[in-house]
């Protein structure tokens, strides 16, 4: 046969020799460190933490500890996974063949279903040597009850809590004064003297920060009249109302400055309701609060969409702010995903559960 030769990409052999050397000089030199400690009298305890969290207050605790035992090498390192308790894949491939380590910083609600699979030791037997009388001692009582229980399993314990936190709603009180969010003079908090008339009144419940008034389904027409043609049902939404319930705007409490949003996939369109013009019919502000010359709906969001309606005088509602030129988000009422704020936390604030007692 006959044709070009495709050229060989020497650059790249290099690369692979160094990274093969490296991991044959690890294979090769990390057993005898650990049987050239045990000559030496000392033991080594590996422990792993994830990424960026060994700070220099732990170190300076390990440094001391070393200090008090100096038959005791510590050797850290990390489990170089991007979540720890989702995605342990390091740990578990050490688990499995035999060369975990001693120690690992693991996150506390995902202890006891490794534990249940036998990757932890139980630290009974440590912990029942522990002296009461040593401050140095970790004892139970010592401990926030929720964080020592979460690690115990079938009368077992197999991590000691670290640390703990709590979450909680921020809001901007000068945000809140400019929107009118403020407390009346007969406000019940005002009366009983826990807020003073006029100061920044936070939101009392969820309906307050952003309530949705409808969620069904219509279509639009480019110009931003907008047909609510039926009631979408599924968990969650619409379940309350009858199998035989019809759009009835009057009876919904939709109102001019209400917002639509308009979704088709991945594809959103959001306006201020301008009028009511039917029983199921409303017209879109296409000016307010959209870029300048963006005065239509998008072709794939006219036919057979999905349409929520939620209250303009809701705290999101109020509180965002939109440049008037491009259109754009300048100031987000509210973000409910910022930070390490999560789906459970919502559900827990709700009155939801996600296990039972058993």
């Amino acid at each position: 046969m006959t044709g070009k030769t495709t050229p060989r990409d020497y650059g790249s052999i290099p690369v692979i020799l160094a990274i093969a050397s490296a991991l044959l000089l690890a294979w090769a030199l990390y057993p005898k460190y650990r049987e050239q400690a045990a000559a030496q009298g000392v033991t080594e305890v590996t422990i792993w933490t994830p990424p960026g969290q060994f700070q220099d207050s732990a170190r300076l605790v390990m440094e001391e500890f070393q200090r008090r035992n100096p038959d005791i090498r510590v050797i850290v390192g990390t489990a170089t996974t991007r979540d720890t308790s989702g995605d342990p894949t390091r740990f578990l491939l050490g688990v499995a063949g035999d060369v975990p380590p001693d120690v690992i910083l693991f996150d506390r609600f995902a202890i006891v279903e490794w534990a249940s699979r036998g990757a932890f030791a139980s630290l009974n037997e440590f912990l029942e040597k522990e002296d009461p009388n040593d401050p140095l001692s970790v004892l139970q009582e010592n401990f926030f009850p929720p964080a020592w229980d979460e690690a115990v399993y079938e009368g077992h314990n197999y991590a000691i809590a670290q640390s703990a936190d709590t979450r909680a709603l921020f809001y901007n009180e000068n945000s809140l004064v400019r929107a009118g969010f403020v407390y009346a003079e007969d406000d019940p908090h005002v009366l009983s003297g826990e807020a003073d008339a006029g100061a920044p009144r936070p939101p009392k419940s969820w309906e307050e920060i952003n309530l949705k008034k409808f969620h069904g389904t219509g279509n639009a027409t480019a110009s931003g009249s907008v047909t609510l043609n039926e009631f979408v049902r599924r968990p969650g939404v619409n379940e309350q109302l009858p199998a035989d319930a019809i759009i009835d705007i009057p009876s919904l409490d939709i109102e001019p400055g209400d917002i639509a949003v308009l979704r088709s996939g991945r594809r959103l369109f959001r306006a201020r309701i301008a009028a009511i013009e039917g029983d199921d019919l409303i017209r879109l502000d296409m000016e307010r609060e959209l870029p300048q010359g963006n005065n239509t709906v998008p072709s794939a969001l006219q036919n057979d969409v999905e349409i929520r309606i939620f209250s303009g005088d809701s705290y999101l509602a109020r509180l965002s702010r939109f440049d008037p030129v491009s259109g754009i988000l300048a100031e987000a009422g509210f973000i409910p995903l910022f930070g390490n704020s999560f789906f459970y936390l919502y559900g827990w604030q709700n009155g939801g559960e996600f296990v039972d007692p058993t």
